[in-house]
């Protein structure tokens, strides 16, 4: 399952020029990857709620489901609304299947030893380092298109491993949760944050994405693949209102996000005490920013560079992105190690 959410967007994100030559949308290819990556964070927040609402082999079944008729929505796209669309729907099984994944593996083994396997379940995404080459191969050798084939193709495994491997252990508790814990669950999930957040995220990812910077554009010759040479450039100040509106907002909601979250939210999707193990927590969140930070900017700043720069195939360059995603994935695997052991040694369990 791991594999197949973080193979859908490595993968993908390896072929823009190849679909926005065939779909078009070249200026908007950027909002496919940031589209998944919203609504991933978009539902990451609620996973553990539905989790206790329709139980974890059901959520974890359900994102495969969700993951494959995104992918299928994107394989069959014939414009770039379409296509982001499908990777807004992926987006959402993956955000799921992820934390699944480390929930599950959290129960399954014991907690002394929950480092080791979260270390080795991260390190299981080696195989798909030269994610960049297998896109570019696909799509230069045949049609791009079989790229969400491939993406799906892996869902569809992943959902029948855990159909017939996967049965978490039974709850602690004495009895089956009643209607009115569910909707107890239900009111104690934090859905104004989760507005206020999103929102200002995609609405401050708006304004970057289209503000103070050059926008370089090619044409291409649809019917041999190749770019002409027309080239022109296009530029949107900060002051621009398409810019500056969406900027302003984002900002305010975000700030609306954090005065709710101290101040207004009776169960706060952001803790407000580091709680029992304040190190643990610290360091997950230091890891997954500086490896967030690293793994997305190869992911979305890289393609671009590389081609309006240099302007020659990937596979060519995919021996760096091997590299820099391998060290990206090597130094997080021992990170996340350290982070889930205590230096007064294991927790109970909870």
């Amino acid at each position: 399952m791991l594999t197949s959410w973080s193979l859908v967007v490595i993968v993908t994100a390896g072929a823009p020029k190849y679909i926005y030559q065939d779909i078009g949308g070249a200026q908007y290819w950027a909002w496919f990857i940031m589209g998944h990556l919203l609504s991933t964070a978009a539902v990451a927040p609620f996973v553990g709620a539905l989790s206790d609402l329709l139980g974890r082999r059901v959520l974890a079944l359900v994102s495969s489901i969700l993951i494959i008729v995104g992918q299928a929505v994107c394989g069959f796209a014939q414009d770039m609304s379409a296509f982001i669309g499908g990777m807004v729907v992926t987006g959402v099984g993956t955000g799921i299947s992820e934390l699944t994944v480390i929930a599950g593996v959290s129960e399954l083994v014991p907690v002394a030893k929950r480092g080791y396997y979260l270390a080795l379940v991260t390190l299981s995404v080696i195989p798909y380092m030269p994610s960049v080459m297998y896109a570019q191969l696909i799509a230069s050798r045949s049609k791009w298109r079989y790229i969400a084939l491939m993406t799906a193709g892996s869902a569809l495994v992943a959902f029948g491993m855990t159909l017939a491997f996967y049965v978490p252990p039974k709850p602690a508790t004495a009895h089956a949760p009643t209607r009115a814990d569910k909707v107890a669950l239900v009111k104690r999930m934090d859905l104004v944050g989760g507005f206020l957040s999103i929102s200002g995220l995609a609405a401050v990812v708006v304004a970057l994405l289209g503000g103070g910077y050059l926008v370089s554009r090619r044409s291409f010759d649809t019917r041999h693949g190749s770019a002409l040479l027309t080239l022109y450039q296009t530029q949107r100040p900060w002051s621009d209102k398409e810019i500056s509106v969406p900027l302003a907002v984002g900002l305010f909601l975000l700030i609306a996000f954090f005065v709710w979250e101290m101040c207004g939210a009776p169960y706060p999707m952001l803790p407000r005490r580091l709680g029992r193990a304040p190190r643990t927590l610290l360091m997950t969140m230091v890891v997954t920013f500086v490896s967030g930070a690293n793994f997305f900017s190869v992911l979305l700043v890289w393609p671009s560079q590389s081609y309006n720069m240099w302007d020659y195939e990937y596979v060519f360059s995919s021996d760096s992105w091997v590299g820099q995603l391998l060290i990206l994935n090597l130094a997080r695997s021992p990170s996340v190690f350290v982070a889930c052991r205590s230096p007064s040694g294991p927790s109970p369990a909870a």
